[in-house]
């Protein structure tokens, strides 16, 4: 009988023995938290993959928090071929190697790798130095990245700060102070002098700003003419926290025929706005004085009907078109001469606005005794939209559209300035 038990007793053994490990534990026992190559964030809202030297975006994970509690992490880890095929006897990379991998990632895409002098020199983002190495050519095009990294890399070999302490290379603001605001503005005044993109104005001489496609009309070609005056001026706005070039490093994608269709654009509108607020002017006085003087209320409202048509005009023809969105507008005035007004404007390239204006007109009885009452006005934005379709967005999303207010619910007050 003890015999007996014996053999059973080790026919259990024997199955606890064959039993698959769990793969839960052999990540606990592969990943180690105070491991930094577990931590490793190549352009920030991602994670770069200790064992397969890959990158994946995981945009809510801290870079702090252990990556066995993001289910992402976790589901990639389990499914890597290196952990199912060596289990607990799978080994990361090394340290050096992941560091590599970051620096040519970085080197690609990071603007702080992409620090350039007026020559179009790269600038260390760790020593902060002029490499020499040319990393935008002569006629303003980038240098083949298969030229340029592994020119980059040779220098990071021999810098002692990217030796020191390999991902942790300095910010934009810092690199462009070590580089000094004066080298900046020379590149800037050398683009300026030489490229065509900085020369577009609209019809009325307004510089048109390549980063914003703005009418800037602080700046007129045709008041002054072309030279080292505004050449500077537009330096100025260009280093102003006004221009969003600063952004990205002042490139653009934009071309000259992109920008002069832009120009082309803001000349018509402004025509239009011009002519509009010409005829709205005069027949707003005409309303001033017809309140005062007319005798027959009819009068009255056929001047107020054209003022109302006028009115309609300074209203823009037809909504935007922007990808993935359906944009639509109504308009009513509560009496025959309104004074809310709405517009589509564009803030910058890809994005939208959507603006209303509530301006507040005294009531009839007191328009009749004072023709030359003010108008109070107040606009707030109503919303801002992407020009392209954000993933998982629907092809029929209507963006929100009220019909204008009426008298009785307008505030009685206005908040202070």
């Amino acid at each position: 009988m003890a015999n007996w038990l014996s053999r059973l007793g080790g026919l259990f053994k024997k199955g606890d023995a064959e039993r698959p490990p769990d793969p839960l534990d052999i990540l606990i026992s592969l990943i180690d938290p105070a491991d930094l190559r577990t931590k490793i964030r190549p352009l920030g809202g991602d994670w770069l993959c200790p064992f397969s030297g890959k990158r994946f975006l995981v945009p809510h994970w801290d870079g702090v928090t252990d990556i066995l509690q993001v289910p992402e992490i976790m589901e990639h880890l389990l499914s890597l071929p290196e952990i199912k095929r060596q289990g607990a006897a799978a080994q990361m990379r090394p340290w050096p190697e992941l560091a590599e991998i970051v620096t040519v990632m970085r080197l690609r895409e990071a603007q702080n790798y992409r620090i350039l002098s007026e020559r179009g020199e790269w600038y260390c983002p760790f020593c902060c130095i002029n490499t020499g190495i040319e990393r935008r050519q002569w006629d303003g095009s980038e240098t083949p990245l298969e030229w340029f990294i592994p020119a980059a890399l040779k220098h990071l070999q021999q810098c002692k700060d990217y030796l020191a302490n390999r991902l942790t290379a300095k910010s934009v603001p810092e690199l462009l102070r070590a580089k000094g605001d004066r080298a900046i503005r020379a590149e800037l005044l050398s683009r300026v002098c030489h490229e065509e993109i900085f020369r577009v104005c609209a019809d009325t001489g307004a510089w048109v700003c390549p980063f914003s496609r703005r009418a800037i009309e602080t700046i007129n070609l045709h008041a002054v003419p072309w030279g080292e005056q505004v050449q500077e001026a537009i330096v100025s706005y260009l280093m102003s926290p006004e221009c969003p070039g600063r952004d990205t490093l002042w490139r653009t994608a934009v071309t000259v025929a992109d920008l002069q269709r832009a120009a082309g654009r803001l000349s018509a509108g402004h025509a239009a706005r011009a002519e509009a607020a010409e005829e709205l002017q005069a027949l707003r006085k005409r309303v001033d004085n017809l309140s005062a003087t007319a005798t027959s209320a009819l009068e009255v409202q056929k001047e107020l009907r054209a003022a109302r048509a006028a009115q309609l005009k300074m209203l823009p023809s037809r909504p935007p078109l922007i990808p993935g969105y359906e944009v639509a507008s109504f308009y009513e005035a509560s009496v025959e001469l309104g004074g809310d007004l709405y517009h589509f404007l564009e803030v910058r390239p890809g994005f939208t606005g959507f603006l209303v204006g509530d301006a507040r007109l005294p009531c009839w009885s007191n328009l009749r005794t004072a023709p030359s009452a003010s108008w109070k006005a107040r606009a707030w934005p109503l919303a801002s939209a992407p020009r392209t379709c954000m993933p998982g967005s629907s092809k029929n999303t209507r963006l929100p559209c009220s019909r204008a207010p009426c008298s009785s619910s307008i505030p009685t007050g206005f908040p202070k300035p």
